[in-house]
């Protein structure tokens, strides 16, 4: 309730326009920049692996399809997360970069991808872990909008933590192993 937090401009300026937000933006700007920018990757897998036919729906005996319809439903929970804000989600590419490295790591054998997979899932929870925590902070004297907040960013770190825990089950000993 109250006045916006973060201004539409504002939030298409840092999120969209540039790659690069501007610096002294306002914790709550920042945050859904943030919050934008960490749905990028996960939603350009999933757009790349629809486009390229490698999308694993529809094979029920398969966990990598409700993994994959779980990274399906994180982008519209992303964008519920930034509606809670007042903010008509967009979304862009991730740098070039980024598509490259994700064409790259989607076109290996998964039983190479799952190692840098695993490790991508565990950067994307502490980094969500964050922004959780920077939500729980500016929402502080609004319960309702920290509620549905903390509702929605928690059912994205439930499938996230299984995505690990998962991938964890699928590499042994071998492709765990750190030297």
């Amino acid at each position: 309730s109250g006045p916006a937090v973060v201004e539409q401009r504002v939030y298409g300026e840092n999120a969209v326009e540039r790659e690069v937000a501007v610096a002294g933006l306002d914790p709550w700007s920042l945050w859904a920049v943030c919050m934008s920018k960490c749905s990028r990757a996960e939603q350009y897998a999933v757009w790349y692996l629809e486009e390229t036919g490698r999308s694993r729906m529809g094979a029920d005996d398969d966990p990598y399809t409700f993994i994959d319809l779980e990274e399906r439903y994180h982008g519209r929970l992303f964008e519920l997360l930034l509606q809670v804000v007042d903010i008509t989600p967009r979304w862009r590419p991730p740098p070039w970069v980024t598509r490259l490295s994700l064409r790259a790591i989607l076109s290996v054998p998964r039983a190479l991808a799952n190692v840098t997979i695993l490790c991508g899932e565990i950067i994307g929870i502490a980094t969500f872990r964050v922004l959780l925590d920077a939500a729980r902070t500016l929402c502080a004297d609004q319960p309702q909008a920290r509620s549905r907040m903390e509702f929605l960013m928690k059912q994205i770190l439930i499938d996230e933590i299984g995505h690990v825990l998962f991938l964890r089950s699928q590499l042994g000993p071998t492709r765990l192993r750190s030297e």
